[in-house]
């Protein structure tokens, strides 16, 4: 906007000089030519041959004094730029004409071209300080975005691991109430079976059985709570939604089809298989949605996750899918990567042998 002001100014001027000159039948001819010279430069002035309009107003100069009155204009067009002889050449002019015009309107003409050199600087300065302006801020913004999906990251991976600290404590609570309060009732039951063996009284016979019985009852209780309590420490459907719930901006659909699934270890393993993909989406993909398939089958467990993108730039060697084929090697699994309308991660882990 800057630029086509000074343009103004300078076509102004243009008109000001010409009645310093004197109006005659050349003078709206000037007016025009002046007017679409400028015009046509300012529209090709990124064209490699956007010198002829300058060098046409500098012959026009030649051939009549008037033109003089818009060379200014011409300066403040060519000035600044890698052809440097134009601004040379448009002075020609003025120096051929020294002598045939009036002394006054020259002097003015040399203002203006003064002038001219003088906007031209402040422009070119004005735009090399918008452009810092603008990387700058440009910079700034990556630099803000990039702390946020950070901060994003880290608090998914803080939740997780507040998550997976809970059901190791869980873990290990039950593990010591199988080992100390399982094996004290186990041998509370030996005792107790040895002294229905050796007694004598029939009146304790009674009371003896049931003991036996509550102290059976109560190690049955124990084991089925701390087996309970080891299966659904980790509840594998839930885990993955929560992964998909601090992802908003994609439409992910999930189908969870798996009813035996004991092994925590593996659970694990699925849910930082889930994870890797969908931040490898995030990442280097343009998609919107992304389904996820999670099935058991009579004899492997089967896991697909896809996305729509079409520019994904995820490679086969990348460390966060080699991160995957190597979990899925743990077990014995299969997985394969496909790029073919999206991103498709296919995986079958085959089930323990009982």
């Amino acid at each position: 906007m800057t630029k086509i002001i000074d343009k103004c100014i300078f076509y102004i001027l243009g008109w000001i000089l010409l009645f310093l000159y004197g109006l005659d039948f050349y003078s709206i001819v000037v007016l025009l030519g002046a007017l679409i010279f400028s015009a046509l430069y300012y529209l090709w002035e990124d064209k490699h041959y956007s010198w002829i309009l300058p060098l046409m107003i500098g012959v026009c100069c030649f051939i009549h004094p008037s033109f003089l009155a818009f060379l200014p204009l011409a300066v403040y067009d060519v000035y600044g730029k890698r052809a440097y002889w134009l601004t040379v050449f448009l002075a020609l002019p003025f120096i051929w004409n020294i002598f045939l015009c009036d002394g006054l309107f020259l002097f003015a003409v040399a203002i203006g071209v003064l002038m001219a050199v003088i906007l031209k600087k402040r422009y070119e300065e004005h735009q090399k300080i918008d452009a810092l302006y603008r990387l700058q801020r440009d910079q700034s913004q990556e630099i803000s975005m990039l702390l946020t999906r950070q901060n994003k990251d880290l608090i998914i991976q803080k939740d997780y691991e507040v998550q997976l600290a809970i059901l190791t404590e869980r873990n290990r609570i039950a593990r010591e109430i199988h080992d100390h309060a399982g094996h004290g009732l186990s041998s509370s039951l030996l005792q107790v079976g040895a002294l229905i063996a050796i007694n004598q009284q029939v009146n304790m016979q009674e009371p003896l059985l049931n003991l036996k019985m509550t102290l059976t009852e109560a190690l049955d209780a124990i084991r089925t709570n701390v087996h309970d309590m080891k299966d659904d420490a980790l509840d594998l459907e839930v885990a993955v939604k929560k992964i998909m719930n601090a992802y908003p901006q994609y439409q992910i659909d999930f189908a969870y089809d798996v009813m035996n699934l004991n092994n925590i270890q593996l659970k694990y393993t699925i849910i930082a298989i889930v994870k890797e993909a969908i931040h490898n989406t995030y990442k280097h993909s343009d998609a919107t949605k992304i389904d996820i398939l999670l099935r058991e089958q009579p004899v492997f467990y089967q896991l697909i996750i896809k996305d729509n993108g079409s520019q994904s730039t995820i490679q086969g060697n990348g460390m966060g899918l080699k991160n995957m084929r190597d979990r899925v090697e743990q077990y014995k699994g299969y997985i394969n990567f496909k790029t073919e309308a999206g991103f498709e991660i296919f995986i079958t882990i085959p089930k323990e042998e009982k």
